[in-house]
């Protein structure tokens, strides 16, 4: 046996070539032979043969290893290509040995006609599989979906990818082919990668606080910039000794200069014909084709390696100042996010400034460094004199430039005369930068403050023209008083005056969503609009509108005809009744509501029960009638809800009044003492032998004495609440005088 298999390796390499030229050249034949096989001739018998040693790994199909020692292989049909794969599998390339004994040719044969059988079932039932996806997605296709039933299916494909993500399995439109046909691929421990998660999403909305935060360290870099190359250029502030400190804050801009160029910008989103883009590739395009990209590139160019030659001269990085747009953009962002932009505006422009006389002021320190800082004289008509224009070179030199150059920009006066042409040529443009540069800035800063008083002064003037037609027409002082407590706690409130012209100038859309997101939970907690239509209630906010009221203020009055409904935003109203309205039955907080059943008009019930009166400063959300009715036109089902919902709230009304009305009479019944008397018997003998006409039967059934003390009770006892016919002490003295016999009575009249 070993001697064969000696044989066998040495001649294994010219047998696979052989062989592989012959299964190319009957590529085409195969396919044909596969067919007829397939539909003509069955499989034949398998037959059983032992194999020693067995091993192939077939590297094409994702590292996927067949191993079997000592077993039993179905020996196959010989190997027929399959079109699918376009190529016969196992190729000898692909072929490797871990045993000490080689293959033989027959056993070659046999294991690639194995292989060559399993693929071909597993693409059958691969075929099988997609035939029938695709009936169950042409039936999905075809069933109009719910938007329900596309939530559901977002949702629960969304938790699916969250568990493949977390368990690292891919998506089925991601498997691979080799396990879509049941050959799933053997992965090592040792090949498995751990990627870490992304520090930076892939896309940022250039309008979120992260890009935002980010611009922030950008803009910290570039203004480090501006400042400070003019001032290490011309001030004497670099030296030997700090150097290291310079070049390590220029190096920590520089990498913030470069992470904004690889990994911020080429990320931030953008819209095209009113779509915001988010693909990375297009992205990275639309920021490498713009303008900016351009500065940015040109902003980080490596002037820094001329140090070398030149020394360490800050002047080789005066392209890091390209990075302006960012400062633009940076200050845009804030105006458009904060409410009031007015002191982002002012800064804006105080940096403008500053930066103006900060450069002006190291053109002037290089200016006084060439003549020697004053100490150089020159001749002025026969005389020598010492150049008091120039810097002297005396005191902290930036703070006296600086000082020096405001003065100048502002043209404050009382500065040295020039005395040569550099410094005539100085001064000319100095006071050129402070007539037109700097009074464009003050012109801007004024209109910043001008613009930020305007709402201001605007009431000011409605309510100083209110108040002098009150005067003109006479009207008393207390309500004048009211008048003007009206405009100042509107302001107070709102800011503003004209709330609903500012909304009325947005989109139809964004006051739907401005509405439902400030009216839509307090109006969703009126019982009458509980379980209505969204679309009804979307369309119904639109028309709610506040209304301020002042303390004292009547808001219905008892018997009124309701024709609007209040639900009381902030504030406190009291139910008051009573001849002057003293009497408080009840109060009303934020969140209540009242006079929803007068909007139907359900069973004639259009009448206001109570007088409301507001306690003090109250804002309420008003709804009429006939917004309602111009509403609910629409929405005929939501017509049908609302008129049940009031009729049972008015069915409830009613049961809870007969409910209280009932309890009442329990109560009086339950406290009523009944004083009335039985008749003696002998009186009513008496009456029943006396003839029935007689005057003193008449006198003995009615008992005139006790009707007549039942009258004086009634209004002496109007104070209490014991129920009139209750009887006290005096009621029993007077029973027991009755009971006397008549001799006695008569005996103490005499």
């Amino acid at each position: 046996m070993k001697e064969i298999n000696k044989e066998d390796s040495n001649n294994l390499e010219e047998k696979k070539e052989e062989k592989e030229e012959n299964l190319n050249e009957d590529k085409t034949v195969n396919v044909e032979n596969e067919e007829k096989n397939s539909t003509q001739s069955p499989l034949p018998p398998p037959s059983y043969r032992n194999i020693e040693t067995t091993k192939i790994v077939v590297e094409q199909a994702d590292s996927i290893s067949f191993e079997e020692k000592n077993n039993l292989l179905l020996e196959s049909p010989p190997i027929i290509p399959s079109p699918f794969l376009r190529s016969p599998s196992p190729s000898p390339a692909l072929l490797s040995s871990s045993s000490p004994f080689s293959f033989s040719s027959q056993n070659l044969s046999d294991n690639s006609s194995q292989m060559s059988f399993i693929i071909r079932e597993k693409l059958h039932e691969f075929a099988k599989d997609l035939r029938r996806r695709t009936s169950a997605v042409r039936e999905e296709l075809c069933r109009e979906p719910t938007p329900t039933d596309e939530q559901a299916e977002e949702d629960e494909d969304e938790d699916k990818d969250e568990k493949r993500r977390k368990s690292g399995e891919r998506r089925p439109d991601q498997a691979s082919l080799m396990s879509l046909i049941g050959l799933h691929q053997e992965v090592k421990s040792d090949e498995i990668v751990d990627v870490p998660s992304r520090l930076l999403p892939s896309n940022i909305d250039p309008f979120s606080k992260l890009y935002v935060s980010w611009l922030s360290f950008v803009l910290i870099a570039f203004l480090y910039n501006s400042f400070v190359i003019p001032l290490r250029c011309s001030y004497p502030y670099q030296t030997r000794s700090n150097l290291r400190y310079w070049l390590f804050g220029d190096y920590i801009c520089d990498l913030i200069y470069l992470v904004d160029l690889t990994l911020i910008k080429s990320r931030l989103t953008f819209m095209r014909d009113g779509i915001n883009v988010k693909s990375p590739p297009e992205m990275l395009h639309h920021y490498l084709t713009s303008g900016v990209f351009k500065l940015d590139l040109f902003s980080l160019l490596p002037l820094d390696i001329l140090y070398i030659w030149t020394g360490p001269i800050c002047a080789w990085r005066i392209f890091r100042l390209l990075k302006l747009p960012s400062f633009w953009e940076f200050f845009e962002l804030l105006d458009s996010s904060f409410s009031n932009p007015y002191a982002i505006r002012i800064a804006k422009t105080f940096c403008y400034m500053i930066y103006i006389i900060h450069c002006n002021s190291c053109v002037y320190y290089v200016l006084s460094a060439w003549q020697g800082f004053g100490q150089i004289p020159y001749n002025y008509k026969g005389k020598w004199y010492l150049n008091k224009w120039v810097y002297n070179n005396e005191g902290n030199a930036y703070i006296r430039c600086f000082y020096f150059t405001a003065a100048v920009a502002t043209s404050t006066g009382n500065n040295p005369a020039p005395t040569n042409v550099i410094e005539y040529i100085y001064m000319t443009f100095s006071w050129m930068m402070g007539v037109f540069v700097f009074a464009l800035l003050l012109g801007q800063i004024r209109d910043i403050v001008s613009n930020a008083n305007k709402n201001n002064e605007e009431f000011r003037t409605t309510m100083d023209r209110a108040l002098s037609e009150c005067k003109r027409l006479g009207l008393p002082e207390h309500l004048t008083a009211r008048v003007r407590a009206w405009f100042l706690y509107t302001w107070e409130q709102q800011r503003t005056l004209e709330e609903k012209r500012l909304v009325e100038k947005l989109p139809l859309k964004l006051q739907t969503d401005l509405a439902l997101s400030v009216h839509y939970n307090t109006l969703s907690k009126v019982k009458l609009f509980q379980d209505a239509d969204r679309a009804f209630m979307r369309d119904l906010v639109l028309r709610l509108r506040p209304v301020i009221f002042l303390p004292g203020d009547i808001i219905c009055r008892k018997g009124d005809v309701g024709k609007e409904m209040y639900i009381v935003n902030n504030g406190i109203l009291e139910v008051v009744g009573g001849e002057n309205n003293e009497i408080v039955f009840a109060t009303l907080t934020e969140g209540s509501v009242f006079g929803e059943i007068s909007l139907l008009a359900i069973g004639g019930n259009n009448r206001r029960t109570a007088n409301i009166r507001s306690k003090g400063y109250s804002t309420l959300f008003v709804l009429s009638k006939e917004d309602l009715n111009d509403v609910i036109k629409d929405y005929p089902d939501a017509q049908q809800l609302l008129k049940k919902k009031a009729r049972q709230m008015l069915r409830k009304d009613e049961k809870g009044k007969k409910g209280a009305e009932e309890s009442k009479k329990n109560l009086i019944e339950r406290c009523r003492v009944s004083c009335d008397l039985r008749t003696p018997r002998m009186l009513s003998a008496v009456a029943q032998l006396l003839p029935s006409k007689s005057k003193t039967v008449k006198q003995l059934l009615e008992q005139p004495e006790i009707k007549e003390e039942k009258e004086k009770k009634k209004y002496l006892k109007r104070w209490s609440t014991i129920p009139y016919e209750f009887s006290d002490a005096s009621d029993i003295m007077e029973e027991r005088k009755r009971r006397q016999p008549l001799s006695d009575r008569k005996e103490k009249i005499n």
